[in-house]
């Protein structure tokens, strides 16, 4: 009886080393063939950091900010020729006054000052050539903006609120 148990044994042996070599050989193979998938196309890319991992993102074209003003200006007050250059130069020379007061160094409570000043400036030049009609349609355009940016405040001060907690 010993004797058969033995030899049941070196049965079994032999039979478990053919399936261990045969689980080696599958699992080396499709190792072998994940670590040629970065120089062959073909098969499933399972690499960290490969190379289609994450999409480009989109590139956004800047936003000119003259002529979006501008454009708008023009058709919410129905400008003339004339008024839309002026209007285009003094937005101009604001985004110039804007760019030279954030190259200072000074504290932002007094950038915040100086391009509010700036600003001012700009819309008291802009009443200068608009007839009375645009004058009601301007102060108008101001409040609606001044609601816009208000709510967009509240907006992040609740953000950034939120984050803080």
């Amino acid at each position: 009886m010993a004797r058969l148990l033995l030899t049941i044994n070196k049965y079994q042996m032999n039979l478990l080393s053919k399936i261990l070599f045969v689980a080696v050989f599958i699992t080396g193979f499709t190792t072998y063939s994940q670590f040629q998938n970065n120089r062959n196309p073909v098969g499933l890319d399972r690499s960290i950091g490969g190379a289609g991992g994450q999409p480009e993102p989109q590139k956004a074209e800047p936003v000119d900010y003259v002529k979006a003003m501008t454009e708008r200006l023009t058709t919410r007050l129905q400008l003339d020729a004339f008024q839309s250059a002026v209007v285009k130069n003094l937005v101009e020379d604001f985004i110039k006054k804007n760019n030279e007061i954030a190259l200072e160094n000074i504290p932002n409570e007094a950038m915040i000052e100086k391009s509010k000043i700036a600003r001012e400036e700009m819309e008291g030049k802009f009443l200068e050539i608009f007839t009375e009609k645009q004058k009601t349609l301007f102060k108008e355009f101001l409040i609606e903006n001044d609601g816009k940016l208000k709510k967009n405040k509240k907006k992040k001060k609740k953000d950034t609120a939120e984050v803080a907690e």
